[in-house]
């Protein structure tokens, strides 16, 4: 079950959770509004960080998906795949590779359009 952000600051995100030992953020399959929030509230945390350690870069931010399974998004809000007998259970793809993903998301789009 999906719960939404315990941080205010990326309330849009589910199951947000960002560790500040590391500067390492996480979030469930987010909404490109929730994109936005996680990106402001890691950008907020380095300059704060940045201030404390007289740093005076910038950070790039590594956003890095480890879904094995196409996602649209459509309105803003994304969308995946599903068997319609299973509507909450994942498609399995294990080991799938990066080219398959986006051919499928491709296809996905073209269908949807």
């Amino acid at each position: 079950c999906a719960q939404l952000s315990t941080h205010p600051e990326a309330d849009n995100a589910i199951n947000f959770r960002y560790i500040d030992a590391i500067g390492v953020a996480g979030s469930a399959i987010p909404t490109s509004q929730a994109i936005q929030e996680v990106v402001l509230f890691c950008g907020q945390k380095w300059k704060t960080k940045s201030k404390e350690q007289t740093v005076s870069k910038k950070a790039p931010i590594h956003w890095i998906c480890l879904r094995e399974e196409p996602v649209l998004y459509v309105n803003d809000e994304p969308v995946v795949l599903r068997e319609l007998n299973q509507p909450y259970e994942n498609l399995i793809f294990t080991g799938i590779t990066t080219k398959r993903v986006e051919a499928m998301e491709k296809t996905l789009k073209e269908d949807a359009t």
